[in-house]
């Protein structure tokens, strides 16, 4: 369910395109078996950063149960969220 005024909040910061390549490469490294099944298929990735540290502290993963993320085992998906809590 979605708030009736909800709008996303997006934090822009000066390392942003760096930010954003080294979350292609976690993703892409995880999902190396997978990528002709995922073709066409949406994956939402939400980050929730920690307001006193600036990391990373909990991943969400958001996606259709009908795609072919849903097959992928569960061990995939904590892998990415190990390695994106893991930067710094």
């Amino acid at each position: 369910v979605t708030p009736e005024n909800y709008s996303p909040l997006y934090v822009k910061d000066k390392n942003e395109a760096y930010n954003d390549s080294i979350f292609k490469v976690i993703v892409n490294n995880a999902f190396a078996n997978y990528k002709g099944k995922m073709k066409g298929f949406e994956l939402i990735i939400i980050t929730c950063t920690d307001s006193e540290t600036g990391r990373i502290s909990e991943v969400i993963f958001d996606f259709p149960n009908f795609t072919p993320y849903a097959t992928v085992p569960v061990s995939v998906y904590r892998e990415i969220e190990t390695k994106l809590i893991g930067l710094k």
